[in-house]
């Protein structure tokens, strides 16, 4: 599968999100140089016709540019509705641009304080400094998925998932968390998941 392309049709899809966060991520908004050490992104603002899309997890928590057990957006309670493909055009207005500046140039109170510690100098460069700072706030933040705790047997997996209580209260009817990826190659298993839903 090409990358940009998970849930869209034949004809391809315009990709969007209610999450500004997971819009802004540099896989979809990639930081352009302006200067040594500082950069800027941008994001349209639109808006879409209602029930003209199809929604899906982020595709990116199952991606190496992001651990699915971080929430991508602290407004929302989990990753499972993130992405919005929209087949035609006719149906999303770009109503704004919105930018932000990073690098250790910019002003913290404008962009704040993680904007400002963005570097080139990681070995993969400032959109991987940038989503690592951004992990580790929303990490230490307790942004946290349960996404359970797998055990393999040689035939069997074993899923525990806590605070089913409070899954319940999270998630709407249809929505639920899916458990990281197993492998049981001797059942012709490599890229096993399990998903619970309400």
């Amino acid at each position: 599968m090409a990358h940009g392309s998970a849930g869209a049709g034949p004809e391809g899809a315009i990709y969007t999100s209610p999450s500004l966060w997971l819009a802004s991520h540099p896989v979809y908004s990639t930081l352009l140089k302006l200067d040594d050490e500082r950069w800027v992104q941008f994001a349209f603002k639109v808006r879409v016709r209602p029930n003209s899309y199809k929604v899906q997890r982020s595709t990116l928590s199952s991606s190496k540019h992001w651990d699915a057990r971080i929430q991508m957006d602290p407004n929302m309670p989990h990753n499972e509705s993130l992405e919005w493909l929209i087949p035609s055009s006719a149906d999303v207005l770009v109503v704004g641009l919105m930018l932000r500046e990073l690098g250790p140039s910019v002003d913290a109170s404008v962009f704040g304080t993680l904007a400002s510690r963005v570097s080139a100098h990681q070995v993969e460069g400032p959109e991987y400094s940038w989503t690592a700072l951004l992990k580790g706030a929303l990490q230490s933040g307790a942004y946290s998925i349960d996404n359970g705790d797998l055990r393999l047997g040689f035939n069997s997996v074993e899923w525990q998932l806590c605070n089913m209580r409070t899954k319940g209260d999270v998630y709407e009817l249809g929505q639920g968390v899916t458990s990281s990826s197993f492998e049981l190659p001797h059942l012709g298993i490599t890229d096993g998941k399990i998903q619970w839903v309400k």
